[in-house]
């Protein structure tokens, strides 16, 4: 399950990144009449760190959790607890580390890196520093550490919210 997981994750942002190249040529919304330079397709080549991350920490807790292969495939109550919490503490606590972000300190340090991008992109969303992955998946996970102590986790929950919320 965390291979299809994964591979759906890695899957979903390939494709977005291919489509929204694709789009940036031939759209005609663009916000910076200029094309990607080298530089920036540099700076972006560690687009795949949180699903790295996300990977190596989906398999240890699909390993070392109990019953974590025995998860059943559909649970109404688990998806109801992950948006509930996404919609609410989430959001809420995803604003106020991203305003912490933009501190002067922590902005100078860490998440200028993000903002350095002279042409936007979907994928620039995801470029952050290692500690920054740390963080958001920590604050991400917490739907997913509720579905799993509750006993409401599901494969279909599981799977879409990484889908929606890491992906995009």
């Amino acid at each position: 399950m965390v291979a299809c997981v994964v591979a759906l994750h890695a899957r979903g942002a390939r494709l977005w990144i291919s489509l929204s190249r694709h789009r940036t040529p031939k759209g005609t919304n663009k916000i910076v009449d200029k094309g990607i330079e080298f530089d920036q397709v540099d700076r972006e080549r560690d687009w795949d760190d949180q699903i790295m991350f996300s990977a190596i920490l989906f398999y240890w807790g699909n390993k070392y959790v109990l019953e974590g292969s025995h998860v059943p495939y559909w649970r109404l109550d688990g998806v109801i607890i992950t948006i509930l919490l996404q919609a609410g503490p989430v959001e809420f606590l995803y604003f106020w580390l991203h305003r912490a972000l933009h501190h002067h300190y922590l902005y100078s340090r860490y998440h200028s890196h993000h903002h350095s991008f002279i042409v936007t992109e979907p994928i620039t969303s995801v470029i952050h520093p290692f500690a920054e992955h740390i963080a958001y998946f920590l604050l991400f996970a917490i739907p997913v550490f509720t579905m799993v102590l509750t006993g409401t986790v599901s494969v279909i929950a599981l799977a879409a919210y990484v889908t929606l919320t890491w992906t995009l």
